[in-house]
């Protein structure tokens, strides 16, 4: 978790994956009131073992846009960071970056 305060540095509208554990429930918490005090744009779905399913509500409470304890519900997590990440402004390109980003080849070193 540590990792992704940099990450939403460089991009502070990012979709986060969380893994909840028993263990760091608190933690998890914590890292989740700090960057949304940080980041606002930032969206957050928890993944957990089924045994974990009682803090469905509690993580929903904390933010959470979705709460997954099966991997048969992995689809709509990904739609729904799909719907967020099309929401995110895209940063201001100079007309040259443009131009380079839809040729097909890229800029190519």
């Amino acid at each position: 978790m540590e990792d992704c305060g940099s990450v939403l540095g460089e991009s502070p509208a990012s979709f986060v994956v969380l893994e909840l554990s028993e263990k760091k429930i608190g933690k998890t918490l914590d890292f989740i009131r700090n960057w949304q005090a940080e980041f606002p744009l930032f969206r957050f779905a928890i993944v957990a073992d089924r045994d974990l399913a009682p803090y469905k509500w509690l993580m929903q409470e904390a933010g959470a846009v979705e709460f997954i304890c099966s991997v048969r519900k992995t689809g709509a997590l990904a739609r729904t960071a799909c719907r967020h990440l099309a929401q995110v402004p895209s940063m201001p390109q100079s007309l040259t970056e443009r131009i380079w980003a839809n040729l097909p080849w890229g800029r190519g070193g």
